[in-house]
């Protein structure tokens, strides 16, 4: 059996790995079902967060895939996509009132180290200011995101182009993230090793995950294992 080669690089997906994304996730489905509701008024938040990972392994936007997945009608969906897509302002100020980890920057400063940093998110390029303010941008070697390129998560593209700008060989590097869909997947499929950044109990699709920790506080200790 090949020796695994040790790792160099980790890449952060943002959004609840380094940053409290909870209250921003709840606003986003709340604006899914209210858009979805005026053409189909029994559909309820369960529904939204049932087709919410169904969703996250489509490439494009999560709240437009959603909206899909609840209207089969194209002409509805896309009605309700225009609900969706005009709430950009109120979408960028539910962004804003998210917060940074408490105890992101310790574990980011003590495994920057020995490892190299990276950035793998779907994000605009205006996170890097929250990230900076905290003091976490610094630690990072490559802060690329998806909007720095014209694709995102989960397309392979955005994976390999990132690590590619970075210098980062494929079978050094490993995704912390807890989306396993968007995230995990293809970066297992193109070759990453992955930690699954867990909030909540689901099932793990076969050949996704290779650790698991609840908290940045138990990520050193799992990238030991890998």
């Amino acid at each position: 059996m090949a020796t695994m080669k040790a790792l160099e690089w980790i890449f952060f997906d943002v959004g609840d790995a380094l940053i409290d994304e909870s209250g921003y996730t709840n606003w986003k489905q709340d604006l899914v079902l209210r858009s979805v509701q005026a053409y189909q008024d029994t559909l309820r938040l369960e529904d939204v967060k049932h087709v919410w990972i169904s969703a996250s392994a489509q490439s494009g936007s999560l709240m437009q895939n959603a909206a899909r997945l609840l209207l089969p009608n194209q002409k509805q969906a896309d009605k309700a996509i225009e609900v969706i897509k005009s709430k950009h302002v109120e979408m960028n100020e539910a962004r804003k009132k998210q917060t940074v980890y408490p105890e992101a920057l310790d574990v980011l400063r003590l495994l920057s180290k020995t490892y190299r940093l990276g950035i793998l998110a779907n994000q605009p390029v205006e996170t890097r200011h929250m990230l900076a303010q905290a003091g976490l941008l610094e630690l990072f070697t490559s802060t690329n995101l998806s909007g720095d390129y014209p694709f995102q998560k989960p397309d392979p593209r955005y994976f390999l182009q990132t690590l590619k700008d970075a210098g980062a060989e494929i079978s050094r590097s490993v995704l912390v993230d807890d989306n396993i869909e968007r995230g995990l997947a293809p970066a297992k499929q193109i070759g990453m090793r992955t930690v699954w950044y867990k909030h909540t109990e689901r099932t793990i699709p076969d050949h996704t995950v290779d650790a698991v920790i609840e908290s940045l506080q138990g990520l050193p200790a799992a990238l030991g294992t890998l």
